[in-house]
């Protein structure tokens, strides 16, 4: 399995995406159906990040990440650590 998420994707999968959704769904109840949807895909991006591997990625071709300028700057202060 080769990795296809660059640094600044995976910090955002990591850190942004699993509290917006995890407050969204107790939001919307804990148990509800959107919540437990939403639950799930935390999980998932959590598990993307950790592994660098993204499955949508992978079948839409990873040419838009490898031609982000943001990811792939080699100048100093690089964000795409």
């Amino acid at each position: 399995m080769r990795m296809n998420i660059r640094s600044m994707d995976r910090w955002i999968r990591a850190l942004v995406v699993p509290p917006t959704l995890l407050a969204v769904a107790m939001l919307a109840g804990p148990l509800s159906a959107v919540a437990v949807l939403l639950y799930v895909v935390a999980a998932l991006s959590v598990a993307s990040s950790a592994l660098r591997y993204c499955p949508i990625y992978h079948f839409w071709g990873d040419r838009h990440v490898r031609s982000c300028s943001l990811c792939n700057r080699s100048a100093p202060g690089n964000l795409g650590i």
